[in-house]
Order: structure tokens, then C-alpha cells, then sequence
């Protein structure tokens, strides 16, 4: 009994709050990564990120990855209960801690304690504020201290000489009166909320600017120029107070919902999303969005059987983010975020006022003035009004009273001309409604009589030019006359050879021309007039003979979507495949989409993707782009004459425009975020240069790339100018390293894609410098080569001076024999002497040669001999 009472309560709550249509929400908490679910506050930096604020740490979330810091790893922080977060201009990310300390996360990463002390007592932080004048301004037990970036600073501490007290004139006399709220207006303004009053300080002019005596009040958003959203606590209700005028009126008070329901919640807080939308959170009501132009407003709560439900409906701080993205704070159950930028309608749950829901697989769609829709399900068949979002469980019988659609999939649509629903089942045949939702035929499959139908179960049912009903799937195709309900299997015709094989795809593209798919055997053609019968299969050059769907376009070339790719037949007969490598998503193309602005698109179980029929282009659409993370199921497709295409999913529908998905352009946000070497790690936050020691040579580079929309994988493409000639690819993946680099000056790039094929670069790029060892200088090289010629040339001259001197001692000591030999041959002491001064010329190399002796008598030298170029003649002088 207990179990019957809480199903009942379950449909129950699921009937009172129905599903959400506009808003698939992303819920992140410690199973991604989050250090804690009690989420204090958050905000967004300059390049994106999330910064999150718990009872348990600080993260940065970038869509992938969590950072974590903690009071054990950066002592900066004093304790790891994180109060508050804020993000300044120059991107330094300010942390208010328990107990009032505050710690400042620099441009590089590097974290600093913020010391403001009064001798040795600590000065407590109460808030911290980020105005744009100023920038960030530390509320204090003592008062205002706005913080001096031109000040310098070393170490990890900032101290009382980096900030300058801030006096705010008409407001000193009273600032250390108790708060309920410090609410910030604007970038120059803040409210101090009081219980009985509330003052408007503009830091700009550093002055209490006005006074406003409303009582029991939150303040909320800005409104328009000067007005204020705020919460009267004593009549529930949300206020508009003009600033100027301290004129009040009511927004909310006869406001409904889009369920009919009135505004009646506690509200916490509130943002303004664009130009016309605003968010406001409440205790337990979930979020409200408020269009301020057409003055209506939705309701968005949790729904137990709906994952792409806000997480829970208590909310509290709200953070809004680059590209649209909208953080919840939804404690206890983490954070909850949202885009306000996606095409995509979600229709997860369809409910019935009795309470009956269906969150399951989706197998076909149908419409005929595209608001009334008849949606075939794992379970039956549901009819769905888009405007109102409201659905019926279509519960049809047949004449005996028996249930025409039992618990089963249905598996086609097709709405005829007489506006006749023809439902196809798996295992109960054709059941035939009217408007009204009553049974007109019901043509069973059982039997294989020559007037049953003998397709089995129907796989796809299309209108040919006369209105007839053609059918296929198992044991191959028919038709039957919408009129008569008279079934003809086609026994006189050649297609009478398939009714053994299944034939999954089916199209007209004229009254004498059928084509279709069988399983195995390819794409056939069937022509009326002539009863002929063609076949294109692997044979011919098709990629694949298991066929999904068929399509053509005004030019009459066909589209065959298959397992294994897109095959485009050209009226000359010539075949282009397109795979994976081309530009799809994954080989496999389940269903065919022509547009008006001449692109086919290409559906398959994990996005789609869009054939541009002008230049051959490929561009494809995942989950990124707002597409469901299920897939599409093979022939759960609906495209309208407005070229809205509606697709099922393992968990409902969705649906947009394929113009508008075209046109979106869904930028990557990549960047190099860290660098490490032995002695250096550094945290980048633009285009940097790094000047590295010789033996500093074993790098790893980060990077990642902010995207919040869960998804299957990203592609990073990398490059190291210097070492790879082309660039690398790799799924998944955050860093790389590189070793043993040599001297040399190198640059890292990186680039980021979503499909692997259409690539964005990244925000910065890293120039390493790995200085060249001493050794290896071209000045320690010149000086080693010059010593080194120095010291050869001086040798090589002492060498050559000895060999001189050999040379020469040699020539003497030949001489002085010479001579030695030649005195005993001479007559006298003259003729000695004319010998030895000719032998000295020519032994010698002398130019003259003149020998004196001594006249010892006379004391004095006399000239014996003499030779040279002077000697008229021999023997004289």
C-alpha cells in the first residue's frame, strides 16, 4: 500500500509540474569532480572559467576538468571554507575564507595572503567588493581599504602598504552597523541592506549617495536604468522601487506562470540574462525567467524522472558566464547550469493531467499544422499540443472492444490527405485512426491471405502521387487504398521477389519512379510504366548495401544514407561517398534532410551533419551545440514544411530550426594554460616567452579549452615549431613533453576542434628559449680556434728558428772542416788567405770577404786578402 501511495504522489508531483521544453539543465557536483555540494558562492573569470566557492575548497571548473585548493596545498588561504569568490578586471580572483581572510590568485597562478593587521590583530574581512572604479575594496571591521595595483609586492603575502583606506562621506558614522545583505547595483554602486533601511553607496564618488526606509526587503537585480527588483519579505511578493522617484509597483501580481499558476515563492536572488530576460532564484520553487518586453514568465523546478531538470529547487547565488552560459547555485546538490544561446527544444517527459508520464525512447513524429503532434514511443502512441505542452495517451479500441495499440513500439506515422492517422505497430499490424482519435480500420498482419497484408512488421509508410499508402519492412513492400483499406502486395509485379527481404527505406521521386532499399542487395528502382528493375549495390560502387534512407534533391541526384556513409548518385550514374574522413561525425547515416537553401542534412545516433549541395562543404552538430549526448534513433525524424526538423531520442524529442543550427557558430575557447621544466613552473595566461638553462630541457605544456556542454570528446591538434613538421593530433588529452631539446628557440601552438575537422586556435602560444651550453658559443669557439692558432703558429715558428739554427751549425762545421782540410795544401800563408776569402763567399754566402793580420811590429792590421763584386782582378786588392 505504502509503495502504490508514493508511485501515486511521484505522477502526481510529475502531472503538477510537466516537463520543460525550452531549457535542458547541466548539473555538476562532487560524482564531475566538485570537491563539495554545499556551493557558497560563484563567479566567472575573464576567460571563462568557473569558480565555485564550498564548505570544502575552491575549484575551477572549465566544462571538463576541476581544479581543486585547499588550505593543505596553499597555505594562503588560512582554512579551506570558502565564503566568497570574485573575479577582477585585471582576471586576479579574490577568496574570502572563515574568519575573514582573503587571498588573491595573481595573473600567474601564484596565490597570496592578504595581511591587514592593527599591530599584531588581524583586521577581519566582511565582504569584498569589485567595483569598476577602484576595483576590489576589502569591507573590514575597520572600514574600507580599496587595493593599489601599482604597488609592488614579494613573497606570497600582500600587506596594509598595498591598499589605502577608503572614507565614504555620509556613510563613516554608521558603516559598522550590522548588514543583512551587501548587494551590488551596479560597477559603481552597492546596497547595504538593513532591516529597516537600505543605503545606496557609489564608490566612484566615495559617497553615501541615498537613503531608502523599506523594511524587511532583499534586494535583488537592477532593473532598467534606476530600478530596483526587490523581495518584501512581509507580503511575498516582488517589488520594482524606482530609485529616483522611491515609486513602487508590482511586476508579479497577476502574473502566471506557463502552467496557470500564480507567482507565490520566496525569492533569493536575481540577474539579468540579456536585454529583455531576467532569473530570479527562490527557496524552493525553483527559477523563474522573466521576459520583461512580452511580460511573461516560466517556472523551472526538478522533475525526479527528467536528468536535464535543475538539480534541485532551492537556489541561491547566480552566475552569469561568456556565451551564454548561467551557473546555479543549488545547494545541497552542487551547481546547475544552463545556455541561453541554444536553438535545441527539449521535450524529455510527456505527462497527462491524470498523472500517466512517458521519459523513454522515441521511434517516429508526426504533424500536420506542426502544433499537434502524434509521437510513436517504446510504450504507444502519444498526441502532443506544442503550444500548450500538453499530451494525451492515445488509448484507441477496436470494434470488440479490444485495445488497438497494446504495450508495444510504433514504429510509423503518416497523416493522409483525408487527415487519417495510419499508425504501424511491432506486432499488431495497421491501426487506422480519425481526427478524433477513433479506429477506422485496423489492419492486422497476421495472416498471409491473398487480401492481408504480408509486411510485417511496417518499418516506413509514405503517400505516393495518387494518394495510395505504400508500405515496407519485413517480407517487402505494398500498398493499400486509404479508401477501400484494400491491401495489394504487388503478387503481379516483379516486386512480388522481395516479399523474403527487408526493405528499410522507400521514396517516390516521381508517380513512374520507386526506389527502395533491401537489406543485402542495395538501392533498387522500379519504373511503372516500363516494369523494369535496376540495381546499384557494392557491385556499382555503393559503400554499403544495408540502406537507412533515400533522398533526392533538385537536381535530381540521389542521396542513399547507408552504414557505412553517404552515397551521392549523380544523374550521370557517378558515386561520391562521404565518411567520417569527409567531415561526419561517424560513418553511419541514418536519416536524409533537404532544406530549402539547397543542403542535405545527414542525421545519425550521435548528432548531424550538413551537406552543403552548392560547394561540397561539410559542417557538423553534436551535443555541443545544444544536440542531445542519446543520439537520434534510425527513422525518428520529422521535418516540417518550415524546415523545422523534429528527432527522437532514448529520451524524447527535440526540436529547431535547421536554418538557425546552420548559422550558429559554436566558438572554441583553447589556450596553453602551464608550462614545467625542472626548474620552472609557471602558469600562462597570454602569449609568453620562457628563457631557459641548457640542461633546462625536458618540457610539458597544458592546455585545455573551456567548453561547458557535455560531450564525447575534444580534439586538440599541437605543434612545437622547431621539432614537428605538421601538427599532432590527440583525443582527450591536456599535456604533452617533450625531452632532450637542444639549444635553439622553439614555439608551442596548439589548436582545438569539435568534430576533428574544423579547427580553431588557441588564445596564446609559448616561445621556449633554451640557451646555448658555453661551450657550444660561438665567442668560446672563436677563442678556443684562436688559442689553438697561437699556440700552433708559435711552435711552428720555434720549430722553423731551430731547424734555422741546425741548419746553420751544420753549414759552419762543414766550413771549418773544409778549411781544416785545405791548409796543408796551400804553398805559403797569402795563398792560404786568398783561398779561405774566396771559400767564404761561396761556403759562407758572404757578399765581401776582407782578412787583416796583425802587424805586431807596426801594431797595426794589414789587409791579406780580399773577395767580392770590388775585385777588378784576381789576387789584388
Amino acid at each position: 500500500m505504502l509503495r502504490k501511495l508514493t508511485i501515486l504522489i511521484i505522477l502526481l508531483y510529475i502531472a503538477e509540474v510537466r516537463a520543460q521544453s525550452s531549457i535542458v539543465f547541466y548539473n555538476f557536483g562532487v560524482s564531475n569532480g566538485l570537491s563539495y555540494n554545499n556551493v557558497n558562492h560563484t563567479c566567472v573569470d575573464k576567460r571563462g572559467h568557473l569558480w565555485v566557492a564550498t564548505d570544502r575548497g575552491l575549484n575551477r571548473f572549465n566544462g571538463q576538468r576541476v581544479d581543486k585548493y585547499f588550505v593543505e596545498d596553499y597555505p594562503q588561504m588560512m582554512n579551506s571554507y570558502v565564503v566568497f569568490v570574485t573575479c577582477d578586471s585585471a582576471n586576479r580572483i579574490w577568496i574570502l575564507t572563515d574568519g575573514g581572510h582573503v587571498s588573491m590568485l595573481d595573473e600567474k597562478g601564484i596565490l597570496h595572503r592578504i595581511g591587514l593587521y592593527t599591530g599584531d590583530q588581524l583586521i577581519e574581512t566582511k565582504a569584498i567588493l569589485n567595483t569598476q572604479h577602484d576595483q576590489i575594496i576589502l569591507y573590514t571591521s575597520e572600514g574600507f581599504f580599496s587595493y593599489n595595483p601599482s604597488t609592488s609586492y614579494t613573497g606570497d603575502s600582500l600587506s596594509r602598504k598595498n591598499f589605502k583606506p577608503l572614507h565614504i562621506q555620509g556613510f563613516d558614522s554608521i558603516w559598522n552597523q550590522r548588514n543583512s545583505q551587501i548587494f551590488q547595483y551596479d560597477d559603481e554602486s552597492y546596497l547595504f541592506v538593513r532591516k529597516d533601511v537600505f543605503y545606496k553607496i557609489n564608490f566612484n564618488h566615495n559617497s553615501l549617495e541615498q537613503t531608502y526606509p523599506i523594511s524587511d526587503c532583499i534586494a535583488l537585480c537592477k532593473y532598467g536604468e534606476h530600478e530596483l527588483f526587490f523581495f518584501d519579505k512581509k507580503s511575498n511578493e516582488v517589488n520594482i522601487l524606482n530609485l529616483l522617484t522611491n515609486s513602487l509597483s508590482k511586476p508579479f501580481k497577476a502574473l502566471k506562470d506557463q502552467h496557470g499558476n500564480h507567482i507565490n515563492a520566496w525569492f533569493f536572488s536575481a540577474k539579468q540574462l540579456n536585454r529583455t530576460d531576467y532569473l530570479f532564484t527562490t527557496y524552493s520553487d525553483g527559477i523563474y525567467i522573466y521576459n520583461s518586453e512580452t511580460k511573461k514568465i516560466s517556472n523551472y523546478r526538478h522533475e525526479a524522472a527528467n536528468p536535464s531538470s535543475i538539480s534541485c529547487n532551492r537556489q541561491m547565488n547566480v552566475s552569469v558566464g561568456t556565451n551564454g552560459w548561467v551557473f546555479l547555485n543549488c545547494n545541497p546538490n552542487g551547481i546547475s547550469y544552463f545556455n541561453t544561446n541554444v536553438l535545441i527544444n527539449n521535450q524529455a517527459v510527456f505527462s497527462d493531467h491524470s498523472g500517466q508520464s512517458f521519459d523513454g525512447y522515441i521511434n517516429c513524429i508526426t504533424s500536420k499544422d506542426q502544433d499537434q503532434f502524434y509521437i510513436g514511443t517504446g510504450e504507444g502512441l502519444i498526441q502532443w499540443h506544442r503550444s500548450s505542452n500538453s499530451s494525451q495517451f492515445v488509448q484507441a479500441l477496436d470494434a470488440d472492444g479490444s485495445p488497438a495499440f497494446l504495450k508495444e513500439d510504433i514504429l510509423s506515422i503518416l497523416i493522409d490527405r483525408q487527415n487519417h492517422i495510419w499508425v504501424s505497430t511491432l506486432t499488431n499490424g495497421i491501426v487506422v485512426l480519425d481526427q478524433h482519435l477513433h479506429v477506422l480500420k485496423h489492419i492486422n498482419s497476421f495472416r498471409s491471405g491473398r487480401h492481408e497484408l504480408t509486411v510485417h512488421p511496417v518499418y516506413k509508410m509514405i503517400e505516393s502521387s495518387t494518394g495510395d499508402i505504400w508500405v515496407c519492412g519485413v517480407h517487402g513492400l505494398g500498398y493499400i487504398n486509404p479508401s477501400s483499406f484494400k491491401v495489394d502486395n504487388l503478387e503481379g509485379t516483379p516486386l512480388k521477389q522481395f516479399k523474403n527481404d527487408y526493405c528499410a527505406a522507400i521514396m517516390f521521386t516521381d508517380h513512374n519512379q520507386l526506389w527502395f532499399g533491401v537489406k543485402g542487395r542495395g538501392l533498387l528502382r522500379y519504373n511503372f510504366k516500363a516494369k523494369s528493375l535496376d540495381e546499384i549495390s557494392t557491385k556499382d560502387g555503393l559503400s554499403s548495401n544495408v540502406i537507412f534512407d533515400i533522398s533526392v534533391d533538385q537536381h535530381h541526384t540521389m542521396y542513399v544514407a547507408t552504414v557505412a556513409g553517404l552515397n551521392i548518385i549523380f544523374p550521370d550514374g557517378r558515386i561520391k561517398i562521404i565518411t567520417k574522413k569527409d567531415g561526419l561525425l561517424i560513418d553511419r547515416v541514418d536519416g536524409l534532410f533537404p532544406d530549402q537553401q539547397n543542403r542535405m542534412w545527414i542525421g545519425n545516433d550521435i548528432g548531424l551533419a550538413c551537406y552543403s549541395i552548392s560547394d561540397s562543404s561539410i559542417s557538423a552538430y553534436d551535443e555541443r551545440y545544444g544536440l542531445s549526448i542519446y543520439g537520434f534513433k534510425v527513422g525518428a525524424y520529422y521535418q516540417s514544411p518550415g524546415n523545422e526538423l523534429f528527432a527522437g531520442t532514448p529520451k524524447g524529442i527535440q526540436y529547431f530550426s535547421l536554418d538557425s543550427l546552420f548559422h550558429k557558430k559554436n566558438l572554441l575557447s583553447a589556450s596553453i594554460d602551464k608550462i614545467e621544466t625542472k626548474n620552472l613552473r609557471s602558469h600562462v595566461t597570454g602569449s609568453e616567452i620562457f628563457h631557459l638553462e641548457p640542461d633546462d630541457n625536458h618540457i610539458t605544456f597544458y592546455f585545455s579549452t573551456i567548453d561547458f556542454t557535455p560531450h564525447v570528446r575534444t580534439y586538440f591538434e599541437y605543434q612545437l615549431v622547431g621539432i614537428d613538421k605538421e601538427w599532432i593530433k590527440v583525443v582527450d588529452q591536456n599535456s604533452i613533453s617533450y625531452n632532450h631539446l637542444a639549444p635553439g628557440v622553439y614555439e608551442f601552438n596548439v589548436r582545438v576542434s569539435h568534430d576533428g575537422n574544423h579547427w580553431q586556435m588557441a588564445d596564446n602560444k609559448v616561445k621556449v628559449i633554451i640557451a646555448m651550453p658555453f661551450y657550444k658559443a660561438w665567442w668560446f669557439i672563436f677563442l678556443v680556434i684562436f688559442v689553438l692558432a697561437c699556440i700552433l703558429y708559435y711552435l711552428y715558428r720555434y720549430d722553423r728558428k731551430q731547424h734555422i739554427e741546425r741548419q746553420s751549425n751544420l753549414e759552419t762545421e762543414l766550413v771549418i772542416t773544409y778549411f781544416a782540410s785545405q791548409i796543408n795544401s796551400h804553398k805559403n800563408v797569402d795563398e792560404m788567405l786568398w783561398d779561405i776569402a774566396k771559400n767564404c763567399i761561396s761556403k759562407l754566402h758572404f757578399q765581401d770577404c776582407i782578412i787583416y793580420l796583425l802587424d805586431e811590429n807596426r801594431n797595426m792590421l794589414v789587409q791579406k786578402a780580399a773577395y767580392g763584386p770590388k775585385n777588378p782582378v784576381d789576387f789584388t786588392i
